[in-house]
């Protein structure tokens, strides 16, 4: 019946607008039933559900349960009768058990140990990690993804994120929003890059810096 159900729960945040490769994922993969969902300013809460898979001891208590009145009494009597008796044989097993295994103990005593050799085995050397070459985006990346959102272009969390993941590639859809010479240079640029397009007007995400250096050219992808 659909009253006697269980059902276990979990819930998965995921990016907004990756909800539904997230609810695919899960009902593939798992069996899980969506409940609801909550959506935040970045990230949205999926709530799922699934039936609790039955185990023997349920599957035991439900068969018990669908018996007559005289019958569940009468099983009930039975099991009463036969613990005492499992119990008994249970402790016979035991000392038996412990019997045997003195009489191990004092065969072995009296045998001279082998000699066993000392010498160490050398442990494999740990490598380290090598460091991703993933390209960082805002869907891979919730750090990422919160700095593009921020109303603040000067607030720590852009420090603290070009801190962290100092020389990876990041990727994201922008515009260069304002471009002067590199010191007495016509053909050397500083360049400042924006996210969104550049007629946009949602001012939000910080502003990335190009700076020309010696023998150094910036590259900038163009899609």
């Amino acid at each position: 019946m659909s009253g006697d159900i269980k059902y276990e729960y979990k819930s998965v945040q995921a990016v907004r607008g990756m909800e539904n490769r997230s609810i695919t994922k899960a009902q593939e993969e798992g069996g899980w039933e969506l409940v609801d969902q909550a959506q935040g300013m970045l990230r949205t809460t999926l709530n799922f559900r699934r039936a609790r898979p039955e185990t023997s001891w349920s599957k035991t208590w439900k068969a018990f349960r669908g018996l007559a009145p005289a019958k569940q009494r009468a099983l009930a009597v039975a099991v009463a009768v036969m613990l005492p008796i499992a119990a008994v044989g249970i402790g016979l097993a035991a000392a038996q058990d412990k019997g045997n295994t003195n009489a191990t103990q004092s065969t072995e005593s009296a045998i001279e140990p082998a000699t066993v050799n000392k010498t160490p085995v050398p442990l494999p050397t740990p490598t380290s990690p090598e460091k991703t070459d993933q390209v960082i985006t805002v869907e891979n990346n919730n750090d990422f993804a919160a700095i593009l959102v921020s109303t603040d272009y000067c607030a720590p969390s852009m420090e603290e994120f070009a801190t962290k993941y100092k020389g990876q590639k990041v990727q994201f859809d922008g515009s260069i929003t304002n471009m002067q010479n590199h010191e007495n240079y016509r053909t050397r640029y500083g360049i400042l890059i924006g996210p969104r397009g550049r007629r946009a007007k949602d001012d939000r995400g910080p502003r990335v810096q190009v700076r020309e250096r010696e023998h150094v050219r910036p590259q900038i992808s163009r899609q």
